[in-house]
């Protein structure tokens, strides 16, 4: 009677560990998630579809908005596309069955099935990143932001990256600030950045942090931002019989810090949950920052 149960018990985590694992590491539609750092300030967001593999993850057009109920101040965040980590370099075997390998273009490729795990380079790639700043009326834009990635693990497109990574990458931004009554502040950024992702209890709770150094070339501004994050993966069930559907539903808490220590500060550029725009006319600026969010989907699709 006990091996059953234990047979049974073990077959009900393989379902769950399934379930979660194909909406982790698929296409999530409709992704919405609402977050508070201090029950006086509201943020949502909404992702038009999140797109993960074994090689990588992209994020088309996510939205974020922040308010605060004590002064009606808003920000807004919005992005064409962005990458989540990386898009990994693809290598697979020639078509001419020689066994021997190959890169094919595009080169880079995280949603083919047939490249050889083991991948240890890749790009990162975000596109018109839109800033609203309703505090000052200031707007922050960066055309696109691009760079190589180093996959520390060498884990690409294997089903270990989908539990944990490490990357390091260094990209390059142009970006424009707009203020009413001031000239249009421009700027090069150069943004080094290392991140670390697990999860753990096949798939229910995870956990990362990252670290970032941006250097504006054009204004000698300087930014260094720390962010680690928690969540736990719920497994709902809807309907009954041939009817049910499941999705998951994230719990975490985000915190981190950002510091400037030069004036001319460029943007924030890690993509969190939090939106800040700093205040360019001090000549040192420090936040620190916490906030729960919650976050699920629609039904998705598995590749």
């Amino acid at each position: 009677m006990a091996h059953l149960l234990e047979a049974a018990l073990g077959r009900r985590a393989d379902a769950l560990r399934r379930r979660i694992g194909r909406d982790q590491f698929g296409v999530r539609l409709f992704q919405l998630e609402l977050s508070t750092n201090s029950f006086l300030t509201l943020g949502a967001g909404l992702t038009l579809a999140n797109l993960s593999t074994a090689g990588g993850s992209l994020q088309v057009l996510p939205m974020r908005v922040a308010g605060d109920f004590r002064t009606g101040e808003v920000l807004l965040k919005v992005e064409a596309v962005t990458t989540t980590d990386l898009l990994s370099a693809c290598t697979r075997y020639r078509d001419d069955g020689s066994m021997e390998t190959s890169t094919p273009f595009p080169w880079v490729n995280p949603f083919d099935g047939a490249c050889l795990p083991g991948a240890r380079f890749g790009l990162r790639l975000d596109l018109l990143e839109l800033i609203l700043d309703g505090r000052r009326s200031a707007i922050g834009l960066r055309p696109a932001e691009l760079g190589p990635v180093w996959n520390l693990l060498g884990n690409g497109f294997s089903p270990d990256f989908l539990r944990q990574k490490l990357l390091l990458s260094l990209a390059a931004a142009p970006e424009l600030l707009l203020v009413p009554g001031v000239a249009t502040q421009r700027d090069l950024v150069l943004d080094l950045r290392l991140k670390y992702r697990q999860t753990f209890l096949d798939d229910r709770l995870l956990a990362g942090t990252q670290a970032q150094v941006s250097w504006g070339l054009v204004r000698s501004a300087v930014v260094l931002e720390w962010l680690a994050e928690v969540g736990y993966n719920l497994l709902v069930t809807l309907g009954k019989g041939r009817d049910r559907s499941h999705l998951v539903v994230t719990f975490g808490f985000e915190g981190g810090v950002d510091y400037w220590p030069t004036v001319n500060q460029p943007l924030p550029p890690l993509n969190g949950r939090v939106l800040l725009l700093p205040d360019r006319s001090r000549p040192g600026d420090f936040w620190g920052f916490g906030l729960f969010y919650v976050e699920t989907s629609v039904p998705s699709l598995g590749f």
